[in-house]
């Protein structure tokens, strides 16, 4: 199997799904969802931004406090503004997911590769018998 990366992950469905549910049970799933949505300028960066960046989030990320910084003074603008245009945030954005695959790449992947469930699933000698 080549070197695990969020790249290999996400590719292959059942390892995808794998990793999903590892992450669940370390109480980071919401990193691994914000980092697997497509987003684009039709994205509704409003909710997006109320759940995964706003202190209030119910599935706060963790990311760089510079882009936190940076989302949250723009997110101020935009509701002072009527008709605000939050696709606006949309780099901002894309930044945060960068930021997270670094670090899920540099850590939380090697914890997973360590995990008896992703030994079972690639190493046959560890496969329960049937």
């Amino acid at each position: 199997m080549p070197n695990l990366t969020w790249d290999v992950i996400k590719k292959d469905s059942e390892l995808k799904k794998l990793f999903f549910k590892f992450t669940k049970g370390e109480y980071s799933s919401e990193n691994t969802i914000f980092i697997d949505m497509k987003l684009s300028k039709s994205s509704n960066f409003e909710d997006i931004y109320n759940r995964y960046i706003s202190d209030k989030g119910k599935s706060q990320i963790n990311i760089p406090s510079k882009l936190k910084k940076e989302l949250d003074s723009l997110a101020k603008e935009l509701t002072k503004v009527k008709a605000a245009d939050w696709s606006d945030m949309l780099s901002a954005m894309q930044q945060c997911q960068k930021a997270l695959v670094g670090m899920i790449n540099g850590d939380t992947v090697h914890r997973f590769e360590s995990s008896k469930e992703y030994k079972e699933l690639t190493e046959p000698e560890t496969r329960p018998r049937r």
